[in-house]
């Protein structure tokens, strides 16, 4: 497997538990983190990063007047964070609104596609369906993701594993074999 990609209830520690096993090593991971701005318990919105630099976020999301997204934020950095160069690499979280910016789409798939071993986090249908109400997104987003998705299942290098967070030892297991195999060989 050398794509393990999570899929579960928002907010039950996928990310967490994948920033947990990876530990320091995480600093030399390609890919891209999604990280939740929160003041408070408010959600500000979302930032885009890289795993190197995980507190120089570029916001693609913004709460704080409505939901405004900036999409060039994936042109400008995400595409740059997934050709970077690394052992391995982390996609957390992907399957939402980055899916309609066309040339980071394009490389999306072209890196899963990839020899680079990758961790991360994929949205799951039911998070995906409210994200596409709440910021309406339209056909595009549902074709395109439901063609990612096949293209995940499909894949015989790649496992897609539910979780429901910490308390799934499975996926703790899962993840750890992963990190053995890719980080730590």
């Amino acid at each position: 497997m050398k794509r393990l990609i999570l899929m579960g209830p928002i907010g039950c520690g996928k990310s967490t538990m994948i920033q947990t096993a990876l530990g320091q090593d995480i600093s030399r991971a390609g890919g891209f983190l999604t990280v939740r701005k929160l003041d408070g318990t408010q959600l500000l919105g979302f930032d885009l990063t890289a795993p190197t630099i995980p507190q120089n976020g570029h916001r693609f999301l913004d709460f704080e007047n409505g939901a405004v997204r900036n999409d060039r934020v994936f042109s400008d950095f995400g595409i740059k964070y997934l050709q970077t160069p690394a052992p391995f690499a982390v996609a957390d979280e992907f399957g939402g609104m980055e899916l309609l910016v066309d040339d980071f789409y394009n490389q999306l798939m072209a890196f899963l596609r990839s020899d680079v071993p990758c961790i991360g986090v994929f949205k799951t249908e039911d998070a995906a369906a409210a994200m596409a109400e709440k910021v309406p997104l339209g056909d595009l987003y549902s074709q395109r993701y439901q063609a990612l998705l096949q293209t995940l299942k499909n894949d015989p290098e790649t496992t897609l594993l539910s979780t429901c967070g910490w308390q799934d030892t499975a996926a703790v297991s899962a993840i750890a074999q992963w990190v053995n195999q890719y980080v730590r060989r």
